[in-house]
């Protein structure tokens, strides 16, 4: 069987994060294992734009935020509005702060983009 356009890409990505020293963890995430074994084609975050990687990161961690504070933490002093809205800033900050992180490693380790491999 011949392998898709995607699955070439992606083991090509692969391969030049593992020759440029990027770790295993932060080049394969959960997620993006995860969404692979439910048949979604996800690409590593070094190859997403800047913004889509500050979106998903940052509803992600929001999402993760507003829970924890709404079931675990139960702040009595703040309201609950209050409270989803921190974690939405909060959220903002981690996705700007991901990408950020993610385009540097980017650059200084020299990998290419999605469209060049």
């Amino acid at each position: 069987m011949k392998p898709s356009d995607y699955d070439r890409k992606f083991d090509a990505a692969v391969a030049e994060m593992k020759n440029a020293g990027v770790w295993r963890w932060n080049g394969m995430p959960p997620y993006l294992r995860l969404g692979r074994k439910l048949g979604f084609k996800p690409r590593p975050p070094y190859y997403v734009s800047f913004g889509k990687v500050a979106v998903l990161s940052g509803a992600y961690f929001a999402i993760f935020m507003g829970v924890y504070k709404l079931l675990i933490w139960q702040d009595p002093v703040k309201s609950v509005p209050a409270q989803l809205i921190g974690a939405l800033i909060s959220g903002l900050l981690f996705g700007i702060f991901m990408a950020t992180w993610y385009r540097h490693v980017c650059r200084k380790s020299g990998l290419s983009s999605w469209d060049d491999l």
